[in-house]
């Protein structure tokens, strides 16, 4: 966010941007459209404002609803929405002007707003029972990180799929993670998550 805002600040970053539009989907947004188009999965969370899990989802024939402007992330209500829930936290580059890639729209009022009623959706609306964290860093800690430190009394089973890189397997309790020391339903499973995807 620091990096965007200072070059933004200075040039014109719409063609430095656009590159988050090209590619094509993986094996993981390629897995995620499988298990929704199975019913497996019915809510996607995310902070990447590429467009590579929508077009998994459409290529797999998935009806979606996409929520990410700051407006809507602050109003939504999971079990107002039918069909599979797309929820992008730091907006889309289909929407250049609705990211939160800078460290003012981030740390705003508004956006801790928006923020935290997803979160808030995440863990206590929908007709979800568990909630999975795959291949997310805990990083943002002007938005994401305090809204997900106030959930501790969530009735959702919370897992952690920990990446490592050595191809070990561990499984420990939620507790000992810093965002989630008061949850009392959870594990974090240490795996090399690139062996998930190949199944």
């Amino acid at each position: 966010e620091a990096f965007i805002q200072v070059i933004r600040s200075t040039f014109s970053v719409d063609e430095m941007m656009a590159i988050f539009d090209l590619g094509e989907p993986n094996l993981n947004h390629q897995l995620l459209a499988q298990m929704a188009k199975r019913g497996i999965v019915k809510v996607i969370y995310t902070t990447n404002f590429d467009t590579l899990i929508e077009k998994s989802l459409t290529d797999a024939k998935v009806p979606f609803t996409k929520i990410y402007q700051v407006d809507e992330l602050e109003q939504f209500k999971l079990n107002d929405i039918s069909e599979l829930a797309l929820i992008k936290l730091h907006g889309c580059i289909s929407d250049p002007q609705n990211l939160g890639v800078t460290l003012d729209r981030v740390s705003s009022k508004t956006n801790a707003k928006s923020i935290n009623n997803a979160v808030q959706e995440l863990f206590f609306g929908g007709r979800h029972q568990t909630v999975v964290f795959s291949g997310y860093s805990f990083s943002d800690h002007f938005d994401i990180s305090p809204a997900l430190e106030k959930q501790n009394k969530t009735p959702k089973r919370t897992l952690i799929l920990e990446h490592v890189l050595d191809g070990s397997f561990r499984i420990t309790g939620i507790g000992k993670e810093k965002l989630f020391k008061d949850f009392k339903r959870g594990l974090v499973i240490h795996v090399k998550t690139d062996d998930i995807t190949k199944y």
